[in-house]
């Protein structure tokens, strides 16, 4: 009984996802939730972001990108950042840029931090209501002990709006 009962909560759960995301069009802004990859110098990295609206053609978006995870080594960078987009008929391109940290923690546990830079350009094309696929290049810097080394990481992913 307890497994039917799950089912049915299930099934009406799965039909009433695309209720929320097929909402009139309107002209207030929604936030953005990205998830993708890119490759940064070569290596493979995990992105996503939250993008909030500011009003306009301005966005303020919150970056976690995970770029080296193995064998009790992790490295990430968390930032912020301003962006612009400029809507056109079938997708919207968009440029920005922030600052944020870079952290880097080893077996041991310690946590070594650095500065981070990154500016990024890129589009995005709906696929449906609420949800679509982007495309960015970005540029990612990193200032630690007077030293400044920068990277470019393409990448593409998926963004969903509510």
């Amino acid at each position: 009984m307890r497994i039917k009962c799950l089912m049915i909560v299930l099934a009406v759960g799965f039909l009433a996802v695309p209720l929320g995301w097929a909402q009139a069009e309107t002209d207030e802004a929604q936030m953005m939730l990205g998830v993708g990859g890119s490759f940064l110098a070569g290596n493979p990295a995990f992105d996503a972001f939250v993008q909030f609206p500011l009003g306009g053609i301005m966005d303020l978006r919150a970056n976690l990108t995970m770029l080296f995870a193995a064998q009790q080594t992790y490295a990430f960078a968390v930032d912020g950042a301003v962006v612009l987009k400029f809507a056109m008929n079938a997708f919207t391109p968009y440029v920005g840029g922030g600052g944020g940290a870079l952290v880097i923690i080893d077996p041991l546990g310690n946590v070594i931090g650095a500065m981070t830079v990154n500016a990024f350009g890129g589009a995005m094309l709906p696929l449906g209501e609420g949800f679509g696929v982007y495309g960015q290049t970005r540029f990612f810097g990193a200032i630690q002990g007077g030293i400044f080394q920068g990277w470019l990481a393409p990448g593409l992913g998926l963004y969903i709006n509510f």
